[in-house]
């Protein structure tokens, strides 16, 4: 599925709203319900409803897009295409059991 989320109206109002405003505006929420999309904000201030994905950006960053320099869009694009696939198909964790993600999935679910 490709969705173009950038075609979403981000300019706020008042720039101490932060991003949370982009993320519950009106427009937004109708572009997520025309596309079927669920819309899940954690509670404001609630910080550690990030850690997750903020570990996974940190993690992104540092294995993939630091150790290349002047990356144009289409690179880029493959780039973190091919990382979320090392990651998801080939990549061991501690969490998991030295498994990859999807490959502890799927004994998980046997």
């Amino acid at each position: 599925m490709s969705l173009t989320i950038h075609s979403v109206p981000t300019r706020r109002s008042n720039p101490s709203l932060g991003s949370r405003f982009t993320f519950t505006s009106g427009d937004y929420i109708a572009f997520l319900q025309e596309h079927s999309i669920l819309h899940s904000v954690s509670a404001q201030g609630s910080c550690a409803d990030n850690v997750p994905i903020e570990s996974w950006f940190s993690l992104l960053k540092c294995e993939c897009i630091y150790l290349h320099r002047r990356l144009t869009r289409i690179r880029a694009k493959e780039l973190v295409s091919n990382y979320v696939d090392h990651y998801n198909h080939r990549r061991r964790q501690k969490q998991t059991k030295e498994l990859a993600p999807m490959v502890f999935r799927k004994l998980a679910l046997q």
